[in-house]
C-alpha cells in the first residue's frame, strides 16, 4: 500500500544525494526505517518531512477498499485479461505463483496489482516481488507463494525443475 510513498522517498533521497545535505544519507534512511511509525488504519496520517517536501503516509480504514496507490497498467500491459483471471484464480486457491520477466522493474508493480485484486481477502503465503538469484530454490518450496523472478532463471534451468 505504500508503493508511491517509497517511490517518492527514493526520488527525494536521490535529490538529496546530489546536493549538499545537512545530514548524511544514512541518517535519512535510518530515520525513515526506524523512527517513522506505521499509521493506524483510518483517518490518521503520518507526515515525514524531507528537505524539499513532506511525505504523507496513511492507510485506509478497515473494511474499506484498499488504497491502490499505483497503476494497474503494468499488469494489463504484461498479461491478457484471460491470464490475469487465471493467475487471480491461482492466488485464490493459494497456489504457487511465479512471475517471470526480462525487466526486473516490472515485477513489483505487477505482483502488487495482483495482490490488490484479492481484496477483501489477504494473501497469507510467501510474497517476494523480486527474488534474489541466491534464493531461486524458493521456487521449489511446497508452500503457497507469489514470487517475481528474472527471466534468465527459465533460460538457465531445465524444464523438469520449473515450478
Amino acid at each position: 500500500p505504500f508503493y508511491s510513498v517509497f517511490q517518492e522517498y527514493l526520488s527525494q533521497l536521490y535529490r538529496i544525494s546530489l546536493s549538499t545535505a545537512p545530514l548524511p544519507l544514512e541518517r535519512y534512511v535510518a530515520s525513515f526505517v526506524s523512527e517513522v511509525p506505521l499509521p493506524p488504519q483510518g483517518q490518521i496520517a503520518v507526515h515525514y518531512p524531507l528537505p524539499d517536501r513532506t511525505l504523507r503516509i496513511r492507510r485506509p480504514p478497515k473494511n474499506k477498499l484498499p488504497m491502490a496507490d499505483f497503476s494497474y497498467r503494468p499488469l494489463f500491459a504484461c498479461l491478457s485479461l484471460h491470464h490475469v483471471i487465471d493467475v487471480f484464480g491461482c492466488l485464490l486457491l493459494e497456489a504457487r505463483v511465479a512471475i517471470f520477466s526480462r525487466y526486473v522493474s516490472i515485477l513489483t508493480p505487477v505482483a502488487e496489482a495482483l495482490l490488490s485484486l484479492l481484496f477483501p481477502f489477504d494473501w497469507q503465503g510467501a510474497f517476494i516481488p523480486v527474488i534474489p538469484e541466491a534464493m531461486v530454490d524458493m521456487l521449489e518450496a511446497p508452500v503457497p507463494f507469489l514470487l517475481g523472478c528474472h527471466r534468465r532463471y527459465i533460460d538457465e534451468t531445465p524444464r523438469s525443475r520449473w515450478p
